[in-house]
């Protein structure tokens, strides 16, 4: 999990790197082609974290009290 958000985090770096170097050539204003870089690099590594962390959360919850309860149900009816 770690190890995913840290390459996402990485490679999102790397690209907005390459985007942000080809719009610093062709501006003349670089620091706000910067200030636009470091924004949308951190609103991406939010945005993929986020998604990242609510889909392992969904596999990892546990049952609800309705499921647990009927499980339960059928625990006790099988002895």
């Amino acid at each position: 999990m770690v190890l995913a958000i840290f390459s996402e985090i990485v490679f999102s770096a790397i690209f907005l790197a390459k985007s942000m170097a080809r719009e610093a050539r062709s501006t003349l204003n670089f620091f706000e082609v910067r200030l636009t870089a470091y924004v949308e690099t951190i609103s991406l590594t939010f945005t993929v974290s986020f998604l990242q962390l609510a889909f392992w959360k969904n596999l990892t919850t546990p049952l609800s009290s309705n499921q647990a309860r009927k499980g339960n149900k059928r625990d006790r009816q099988a002895f």
